[in-house]
């Protein structure tokens, strides 16, 4: 009587298992299309006010959490039934062996998905505001124009910049890049306006070399040789599955005379690197590099 007792005990909690991970399983899909819709409305939706884009991106951030939990728990309940199982059942050496390569596999299947995850959603960036080309830079200015429209009551000037970073050295915290930045300007139009622009974010920031000016067909370029020194923090807490990005943020000397920046991409047209703000021989020791992008703030207005 115990032993049938314990059979149909023994049974009910293995069915009632089953049927939590099928629930489970369920939802960690549910959970992983939803994550999956999200991220990639993310890097479509590059014109979200800030609260949404702010709202957006910690919603994403819930549904990789879920997601990472549906996962631990279906691996828990299958090592649970496993263990019951076998505890329960007499089975052979083999099958034992298979069960344990089976427990095995599935840990390393979950770590493996987790870094998947993490490759995917690390930079699920708040600034999302990217360009890659002049369609987008001026989608984003006639934003901006509909949103901010006292910026643009006087005359705005538009300067192309590009930068060549072509050398890198990161001591603690500490981020030193070497590049050749140049500004391009309309010698008529924009002839009050210097041929210069610093970087906010910088802690040092010296011209290694003198500007040199080239003027032609009533325009002028400015190129020069810049170290720039920035102090940023590096989060290693999910080391070896972090992603570290560095940010440099660049305005024109003369800002309130309502200049907007423009990235030069016809300059870059002859990049034959995938990043073309970086040099083709540009690494980082110990590091591999995911990106690099040119992007816009939102102007908040109050």
């Amino acid at each position: 009587m115990q032993r049938t007792i314990k059979k149909y005990l023994l049974m009910g909690i293995i069915t009632f298992l089953c049927i939590c991970s099928a629930f489970v399983v369920y939802t960690l899909y549910t959970n992983y299309r939803d994550l999956r819709h999200a991220t990639y409305h993310n890097k479509q939706t590059d014109s979200l006010p800030h609260k949404q884009e702010k709202k957006s991106f910690h919603e994403t951030v819930k549904m990789r959490h879920s997601v990472v939990i549906c996962l631990a728990l279906f691996i828990a309940i299958a090592i649970a039934l496993y263990i019951l199982i076998t505890v329960s059942y007499s089975i052979s050496h083999i099958l034992l062996w298979g069960g344990s390569i089976f427990c095995s596999l599935l840990l390393c299947a979950g770590i493996v998905f987790m870094w998947y995850l993490e490759m995917q959603s690390s930079l699920i960036k708040q600034k999302t505001h990217v360009v890659t080309n002049d369609k987008e830079v001026t989608d984003f200015l006639e934003q901006q124009k509909k949103q901010n429209p006292q910026i643009y009551k006087g005359e705005v000037h538009y300067l192309p910049i590009g930068f060549l970073f072509y050398a890198i050295k990161i001591n603690g915290e500490i981020v030193t890049l070497y590049s050749y930045p140049w500004l391009k300007k309309n010698d008529e139009r924009d002839k009050d306006i210097k041929m210069s622009f610093i970087a906010m974010n910088a802690t040092r920031e010296n011209k290694t070399w003198a500007e040199d000016v080239i003027a032609y067909d009533h325009s002028k370029d400015a190129s020069w040789q810049e170290l720039l020194q920035i102090h940023t923090h590096f989060d290693y807490n999910k080391y070896p599955f972090d992603q570290q990005q560095i940010t440099i943020l660049f305005e024109h000397e003369q800002s309130l005379k309502n200049i907007i920046l423009m990235p030069d991409f016809i300059a870059y047209k002859w990049a034959t690197t995938p990043f073309p703000p970086l040099a083709e021989d540009f690494t980082i020791r110990g590091w591999n590099i995911k990106n690099a992008y040119f992007f816009y703030f939102f102007l908040l207005t109050t």
